[in-house]
């Protein structure tokens, strides 16, 4: 019995090539779409669970919100609760000079954490003792990438390399590459006692409690209250900053990336994506097979005279579904196996092709084939088997008015789906374009910035004072943190009628003269810092228009401002400017005058005869300090580099999009087809009668036009409150107007008058004696 389903099965598809084609082709392009985004997900859950203990790790946040912490915190919380197995603090320590002989290079991912790290993180070493390996101050490990870099033939254990032509540290391990699963992400690892030794030489006190930078990871004991032991270090939190109104919690390790990233909402659209494209592919099953009913009229009939019942036609057809959804599997499954190194570049994963074959996966592909055959095949087998056999001999089998309304809904389904994608993507497009066009409060293009590493600090006044008579430099200045964003934090700033209970974080910045002029920003009260008054590089502070706010007073220019205990006095007020991404808001910030933290060369440059400016601050800087390297970065580029991953994600979107319209449109060439097929002799009257082939056109086109404006009116309201919820992730957004709806349905009828044209001009255009002869 069943080898004679089987066999039937096959040579019904056989026999109905163009229609079989639609669906196997529709089938395995949605399971495709399925089964990359199922990858996708799997390896966003997966991420930071590799560490053994995983469940044990976790991150302390502040206010529920802040994932940096006070310097202390690690030490204090280790040495204060017996709960806490392991802590250590992680801090990125910028991109020095690595030397090691002729070999010389900045290197990005340098990090400063404490010798539990390795005892809390389980990284996989190469060489060396995770427990050991940074106990001693100038200690370093690196990443098998790094060791290949500086050592290719040679054991790199204590082997030393020199951080910016100063200090001499040792390796003391090597790591495997970080995993692409991993939020953490770093080469080099060093002893966070070198940050504190820095922050010693400058004369600042590393142990202050109002000091903010690391991120404090912890290991805890099994079965541990997270409540009890969040209100325990809150308590103790408090204590510390005299305080009142904080809070400390503790963040499961595990669930860090959704924390920093919009990760978990762009897992729940492309669950979504996932499953609005395989019922897309189903619909279109749906809809041919009934649609095609009356073409198996005479089989059904014979079948229930000879004694076929229901149950088994049922089994018959629901068979079929399941040999074209297995088609369709297999042909998925080749499919994302040639094209995952594309879908790797395009996600920016990592993929094996093993991925595959993981049990998950394969447990996926069981489930995927019987949805849909179950889904695409039941609607088709009860309706089909439910005809009489008289209707069947008679070759009368059709589908009555309900079942023609319902393949209308689920056409106007499709379309309603494939309408909130496109316009979803072109609301997405748009934030986008706004976030890396919309005015920063300083002009951030013909900006570039060089970082100053070791010894080329020295060089910084000697490379100010020989670039900026140029008539082709227009300005340059120098920063402790590098543009376009910095991310320092203070909550050490007092000023009179201050809060004494209210901690307020505030960002800050150390720069040098010139840092007005050369980044464009807008003085809104007083001035910047100018050589002649003295006082400025001792007292002087410049404010944006948030902090001044905040300090509540009509003016502020000439107020005291103190800040960690140096006081100082507002010469300035800056207009709001952008230095986080706009994902926030703006926050207070402040600049404090000291050249001697300037990290970053600023230069402003004009657009004309860029090659020749380049060159001349190229040639500039090997004449003075030939021994480091020359590298810069231009600052709109590195500005719109921080949305790259929102831009991934949009790009993502768009080509699921045009996969879930190209599958609709798929299902409507096929229905547009067997229209024209079923009314052939009526066409055939109304050419003999006189019609046009345009009126035939029109005919034929105004059904599906008629289901693609009436998808609009369900779509656009779920559109808009779906892409009006993701824009409430952004400090600054667009507001949605009705021009990108308008577009979006221009865009959808004009592919389904392209898609429906082809069947609709050839029915017009056939001679009606073909149609009518047998009448």
């Amino acid at each position: 019995m069943l080898k004679n389903y089987i066999k039937i099965a096959l040579r019904n598809i056989k026999r109905h090539k163009a229609y079989s084609a639609i669906n196997i082709l529709g089938l395995t392009i949605g399971m495709s779409c399925c089964l990359f985004i199922t990858l996708w997900i799997f390896d966003e859950l997966s991420t930071d669970k590799f560490h053994k203990d995983s469940d044990q790790i976790y991150q302390t946040i502040a206010n529920g919100k802040f994932s940096s912490s006070p310097l202390p915190l690690a030490p204090a919380l280790k040495e204060e609760f017996p709960e806490v197995l392991h802590a250590s603090r992680y801090e990125g320590f910028g991109n020095p000079l690595l030397r090691r002989g002729e070999r010389a290079f900045y290197e990005e991912g340098i990090v400063v954490v404490d010798s539990g790290f390795f005892k809390i993180f389980s990284f996989s070493f190469i060489n060396g003792n995770p427990d050991t390996a940074l106990t001693e101050v100038f200690s370093m490990v690196i990443s098998e990438e790094i060791a290949q870099k500086y050592f290719p033939d040679e054991n790199p254990i204590g082997q030393v390399l020199t951080m910016n032509d100063q200090t001499d540290f040792t390796v003391t391990g090597v790591i495997e590459n970080l995993p692409q699963n991993s939020t953490l992400r770093f080469n080099i690892a060093i002893s966070y006692e070198v940050r504190i030794l820095a922050a010693q030489n400058r004369g600042q006190d590393p142990y202050s409690w109002g000091w903010w930078s690391p991120n404090t990871f912890l290991k805890l004991q099994k079965n541990l209250s997270i409540d009890t032991f969040n209100q325990k270090i809150t308590s103790f939190f408090l204590r510390k900053i005299d305080g009142k109104n904080e809070t400390l919690s503790i963040l499961p390790f595990t669930g860090r990336k959704f924390f920093l990233t919009n990760t978990k909402s762009y897992i729940v659209i492309f669950s979504a994506v996932a499953v609005f494209i395989l019922l897309v592919a189903c619909i279109n099953f749906i809809n041919l097979s009934t649609a095609r009913s009356a073409n198996r009229a005479g089989e059904i009939g014979i079948r229930k005279v000879v004694g076929a019942n229901r149950k088994s036609l049922i089994i018959q057809f629901l068979g079929e579904s399941f040999i074209m959804a297995l088609i369709a599997l297999i042909s998925a499954w080749l499919l994302v196996s040639l094209l995952l190194p594309f879908f790797n570049t395009v996600t920016g994963k990592q993929l094996a092709e093993n991925a595959l074959i993981q049990p998950p996966i394969l447990l996926i592909f069981i489930g995927l084939l019987l949805l849909t055959s179950i889904a695409a095949g039941s609607y088709p087998a009860l309706v089909l088997s439910s005809f009489r056999p008289v209707q069947g001999l008679k070759k009368h089998l059709k589908i009555g008015p309900s079942g023609s309304l319902f393949r209308k809904v689920l056409v106007i389904f499709q379309f309603s789906i494939s309408l909130i994608l496109i316009t979803g993507s072109g609301i997405v497009f748009k934030q986008l374009h706004y976030m890396k066009t919309r005015d920063l409060g300083y002009a951030k293009e013909q900006l570039l910035t060089i970082s100053l590493k070791g010894e080329s600090k020295k060089s910084y006044e000697l490379l100010k004072n020989r670039l900026q008579p140029d008539e082709r430099i227009l300005g340059v200045t120098g920063m402790a943190d590098d543009l376009p964003f910095f991310a320092s934090t203070t909550s050490t700033v007092v000023w009179e009628g201050k809060d004494p209970e209210k901690e307020i974080h505030v960002g800050f910045n150390f720069v040098d003269y010139d840092i007005i002029e050369t980044l464009g920003i807008e003085m809104t009260e007083g001035r910047g810092f100018i050589k002649e008054f003295t006082a400025d590089a001792e007292t002087g502070y410049l404010v944006n228009e948030e902090l001044a706010k905040l300090m509540g007073f009509e003016s502020v220019v000439g107020r005291p401002f103190t800040v960690s205990d140096k006081p100082g006095k507002i010469v300035g007020v800056m207009k709001n400017v952008h230095f986080l991404p706009l994902t926030t808001l703006i926050n207070p910030i402040f600049f404090q005058l000291d050249p001697s933290w300037v990290n970053h060369m600023v230069i402003r440059i004009q657009t004309e005869n860029l090659p020749s400016t380049l060159r001349f601050i190229e040639n500039t800087w090997k004449e003075i300090i030939p021994q480091y390297p020359f590298e810069y970065e231009f600052v709109d580029e590195s500005f719109n580099n921080t949305y790259f991953s929102i831009t991934r994600m949009s790009s993502l979107t768009n080509i699921f999009t045009a996969i879930a319209i190209f599958i609709a449109c798929l299902g409507l060439f096929g229905l547009a087809s067997f229209s024209a097929e079923q009314r052939s002799k009526e066409i055939g009257v109304r050419k003999v009668l006189g019609a046009s082939v345009s009126g035939i056109f029109l005919m034929l086109s105004k059904q599906f036009t008629k289901w693609v404006l009436l998808a609009n009116f369900i779509a656009w309201p779920i559109a808009y409150y779906l892409m009006d919820r993701w824009l409430k992730n952004f400090a600054y957004r667009i507001h949605i107007n009705v021009v990108t709806f308008l577009l979006s349905a221009t865009v959808i009828l004009v592919i389904a008058l392209i898609t429906v044209s082809y069947q609709s001009i050839k029915a017009s255009l056939a001679n009606p004696v073909d149609s009518l002869r047998y009448e």
